[in-house]
């Protein structure tokens, strides 16, 4: 999923964000770039949206197995008035259905984005997530440092968010948007993320190893 806008305010064009699931019309790695067919809907914003949800839509979505059902964690936003960046579960039979909201949101209070989950070899469940410091003031605060991470032993019932430090302080502007959880043996994993640094106007991509303790 996608946002795609012409105007040079971006928030203008972040309105009604859908999940839509396509298939490369390629088997294997010729078919990573397409074309691709399908246009099935996976979850939108005018289905039984929840009451955190605005007008942001389905602005992430990440599924992940839990016995024999899917579920997602997925996020959405109000621009104006203004409200918390928030997720939330949903759930489906399978990977190509239609997902159903469960309520509610999860892990944060007022800012998580973009969370991403791994299934590690003890059964348990971890994600990473796009976090920010604002210490929930109604206002997004750049954090140069940390990105969130929470853990689930079911899959459903995930623990308060944390911070974790992914660079030194005063080393960047903003981090923003991990990318992978990638299990590595022996309780490591990577994770790749964005990052502003303070003297650059541009997004570097770095990574780091993470030891679960």
């Amino acid at each position: 999923m996608q946002y795609r806008w012409n105007h040079a305010d971006e928030v203008r064009g972040q309105y009604d964000g859908t999940i839509v699931r396509l298939r490369s019309a390629a088997q294997g790695r010729s078919g990573i770039g397409g074309p691709f067919e399908g246009r099935d809907i996976v979850m939108e914003p005018s289905v039984d949206p929840a009451s955190w949800e605005g007008g942001q839509g389905v602005d992430s979505f990440f599924p992940y197995r839990v016995g024999d059902r899917w579920y997602a964690l997925y996020g959405s936003h109000n621009h104006a008035p203004a409200g918390a960046w928030l997720v939330g579960l949903a759930t489906g039979t399978k990977l190509t259905s239609t997902f159903r909201r469960m309520g509610g949101s999860v892990i944060e209070s007022f800012f998580i984005e973009n969370p991403i989950v791994t299934r590690d070899r003890h059964g348990s469940y971890l994600g990473v997530y796009d976090s920010d410091s604002s210490q929930a003031t109604g206002v997004y605060v750049p954090d140069g440092q940390h990105i969130g991470i929470s853990a689930s032993r079911d899959g459903l019932q995930w623990s308060p968010g944390a911070n974790i430090a992914v660079l030194p302080a005063g080393a960047a502007y903003d981090v923003r948007t991990p990318v992978s959880l990638i299990e590595e043996g022996d309780e490591r994993y990577t994770t790749f993320f964005t990052v502003q640094r303070t003297s650059e106007p541009w997004w570097d991509v770095y990574f780091v190893e993470l030891t679960r303790r």
